[in-house]
């Protein structure tokens, strides 16, 4: 009896420590299973990490490339920026070269005045300092008076009228006489008589009552008219009449025809207002005019005349 039951413990105690050892087993197959998977999920997270990585050094590549491209734009908008100005600094500087050469081909020698390129020519004379003040004086009554443009085949008589009316009242202010007109106040009167001389005297022909029949209304750019042999305008007072001519430069054009460049410059007005007379000023020549402190330029002109030897008559006037 004590036999068996010794070998039935014994039975136990082998099943048991097969039961043991098969547990022990099936435990290390798992351990070896869990391993296996947390390996393969490291792996993926490795994985997965590069590929993030790489998503976002294409990222940043994509970012550089859009940068580059921007930095490329914005240079490209500067670079035709640049162009512009340059083609306007380029426009500017052929516009001054223009305005430079148009100002070079309208004076000559400096400060010598305005010359005419167009026809006629004549040969540059040398002039004595008698015959110069006296071409300076004769210029000088077309310049003070207003008178820039003139040509005996094509003259305006309105033109004309108005600058024999303000010879006379500059040179012989004692042959204007004031009257009451109805309708237009107190008005300037002179006669036809006065006129008549004065045009007879520079430009060589005289007018008829025939010829200003039709001025017997003022209009808007001359406040005159004509009526019984004489011409009316509005009495003014205070004005100022400093201009006078320098002749720079003189051409024989034959026919007893001269050409004359000349500049016209403006007397100090205190020194108008103060009663000097301009004729000191008369006999300067061109340099002489050109550095005077009391005169300054104003225009520049030409006129072609017909001289007798004594005095001249106007055929044709330019001054711009």
């Amino acid at each position: 009896m004590r036999k068996k039951t010794i070998l039935a413990a014994a039975i136990l105690t082998i099943m048991s420590g097969a039961i043991l050892c098969g547990c022990g087993a099936g435990s290390g197959v798992n351990d070896q299973s869990a391993a296996q998977q947390t390996e393969e999920a490291q792996t993926e997270e490795a994985g997965q990490g590069e590929e993030a990585q790489a998503e976002e050094i294409q990222t940043e590549e994509i970012q550089a490339e859009e940068v580059s491209s921007e930095s490329q734009q914005e240079k490209q908008s500067d670079d035709e920026k640049q162009d512009a100005e340059d083609a306007d600094q380029e426009d500017e500087v052929e516009v001054e070269a223009t305005a430079d050469s148009e100002n070079l081909d309208a004076q000559a020698d400096g400060d010598d005045a305005y010359r005419d390129y167009e026809e006629p020519f004549g040969e540059e004379i040398e002039v004595d300092g008698a015959t110069r003040r006296k071409m300076n004086i004769f210029l000088s009554n077309f310049s003070e008076a207003g008178l820039n443009a003139y040509d005996k085949d094509n003259r305006d008589l309105k033109d004309i009228l108005w600058w024999a009316h303000i010879w006379t009242k500059i040179n012989k202010w004692k042959s204007i006489e004031y009257e009451d007109v109805p309708g237009e106040g107190t008005c300037e009167k002179n006669s036809f008589e006065n006129i008549n001389k004065t045009l007879d005297k520079y430009l060589g022909f005289t007018i008829s009552d025939d010829d200003v029949a039709h001025l017997n209304q003022p209009d808007e750019n001359y406040w005159f008219f004509c009526k019984d042999g004489n011409l009316y305008s509005p009495a003014a007072d205070g004005e100022s009449y400093t201009l006078l001519s320098i002749v720079s430069d003189v051409e024989d054009l034959g026919e007893n025809k001269l050409k004359l460049y000349f500049t016209v410059y403006s007397q100090d007005l205190d020194a108008y207002f103060d009663g000097k007379d301009k004729d000191e000023y008369y006999g300067l020549s061109a340099d002489e005019a050109s550095s005077n402190k009391e005169l300054e330029q104003y225009e520049v002109g030409y006129a072609v005349v017909v001289s007798d030897g004594s005095s001249y008559k106007l055929e044709h006037l330019e001054i711009k």
